[in-house]
């Protein structure tokens, strides 16, 4: 018979600044927040709710955390993009491929850093009411100038002008950009409908997370990770529907990988699991051998900002092209990276929590 509520009360020990379990096998450890960021995160010993013990060996309980901190995940990508800014125009830079440092961009010193628009349709709608300016004008006017550089969230835009050309590759028909050396994707043309029968390209947009500068430390902190989650959430910010089909093309053939349902873009994970090799995965029974029956262990907690997504196969009876479904086109290599991102997130979460409703849960780092 299932343990009950109160009795399980009896194996753990809270206060503001850590939690104590004894499991009932001897084994006993503690998660402290001293050392967490924010400073000021604290438990809430008198919300504990909803304790029972899942699988035989999970502990499962509902414990609010408070801070005082006012800086969320919005804060601070505002102030990296600041930042970014002010060293854009700075120094003279020398961008290159991140994998292999080929060079991307003729030696350049921006004459202009400037903000692009938020995709958000508040913003875009005050924007254009504000300045009596037409959709398609808006849109024209964001095209770069020669030693122009527009700056997103996730990518910069720059004059076609800038591009090495000898040192990348376009394949015919498509709009990718790769490198020439290690045949990594960078980006991709912004091409823009001068009139019927004729096309141009109005600029080059670069993914910040697969370019460097030889001279500067812009850009150091993106990984793909943080290029998918800001990605996912200015689309977010645009469209009406949460569920994503996650697609590829190539060779003038689409291939569906995944659908991706976005739960919470502004969620957080407090994890005591060891960094590096071990951070992903949950194995008590190994934790237990290791560290012996009646083992006492005290970890230092870490906080993680994250955004929770439910993903699975695209259901045969659902098209890519539903109303309740938005689509998300990346590269090939950019779909398959970030399904085995999800993959091993999967692993870090409980086993009893780690599938609902058909759904396999993941997360991504914000």
């Amino acid at each position: 018979m299932a343990p009950l509520e109160k009795d399980l009360r009896e194996l753990l020990q809270a206060n503001p600044h850590y939690a104590h379990v004894r499991y009932p096998d001897g084994r006993e450890t503690t998660v402290s927040t001293k050392h967490l960021a924010p400073k000021d995160l604290k438990l809430k010993p008198d919300s504990c709710n909803g304790l029972k013990i899942s699988l035989g060996e999970e502990l499962h309980m509902r414990l609010q955390m408070t801070s005082d901190n006012g800086t969320d995940v919005m804060d601070r990508e505002t102030l990296m993009v600041k930042e970014e800014r002010n060293s854009l125009q700075a120094v003279t830079l020398n961008l290159t491929c991140r994998t292999c440092e080929n060079p991307i961009l003729s030696t350049v010193r921006f004459s202009r850093v400037l903000d692009l628009p938020s995709e958000s349709w508040e913003q875009l709608s005050k924007d254009l009411c504000c300045h009596g300016t037409s959709l398609s004008e808006a849109y024209t006017s964001l095209n770069p100038s020669q030693d122009d550089c527009l700056l997103g969230s996730y990518y910069i835009v720059v004059h076609p002008s800038s591009l090495e050309e000898k040192n990348i590759i376009i394949k015919q028909g498509e709009t990718t950009i790769d490198c020439g050396r290690c045949r990594k994707s960078l980006g991709k043309l912004i091409i823009q409908q001068q009139y019927p029968g004729r096309a141009d390209v109005s600029g080059i947009q670069l993914n910040k997370h697969c370019i460097i500068s030889r001279n500067s430390d812009v850009f150091k902190n993106y990984s793909f990770e943080t290029y998918i989650t800001r990605c996912l959430k200015s689309k977010l910010q645009g469209k009406v529907n949460f569920k994503f089909c996650l697609q590829s093309h190539h060779g003038g053939k689409t291939k569906t990988h995944a659908l991706l349902w976005l739960m919470n873009s502004d969620a957080a994970i407090v994890s005591n699991l060891t960094p590096g090799i071990n951070t992903y995965g949950f194995h008590p029974k190994e934790e237990k051998r290791k560290n012996g029956k009646n083992s006492k262990s005290e970890n230092k907690a870490s906080l993680t900002n994250v955004m929770k997504i439910l993903y699975k196969a695209l259901p045969k009876n659902m098209s890519s092209k539903a109303g309740t479904v938005e689509t998300l086109s990346l590269p090939e290599q950019d779909c398959l990276q970030l399904l085995l991102l999800l993959a091993k997130s999967t692993l870090s979460i409980p086993p009893s929590l780690r599938h609902v409703t058909g759904y396999t849960v993941g997360f991504l780092r914000t």
